[in-house]
């Protein structure tokens, strides 16, 4: 799906408000997107933290 994506609104330890969103999920077809949507509210969180692929440097 080439529309697809998820935007995380919030950075890691950041304050958030009641009734603010977390994340924003993206979908070409309603069906993906409401699996998608039944997915995050079961599974459990995933978390990604210190990952570099890969480092340039100029020069």
């Amino acid at each position: 799906d080439k529309g697809a994506g998820v935007y995380v609104h919030k950075k890691r330890g950041e304050v958030v408000k009641a009734g603010e969103p977390l994340l924003t999920i993206y979908a070409e077809k309603e069906w993906k997107l409401d699996n998608a949507i039944e997915v995050a509210r079961i599974e459990k969180p995933i978390v990604v933290s210190g990952m570099i692929i890969e480092v340039f440097r100029r020069g």
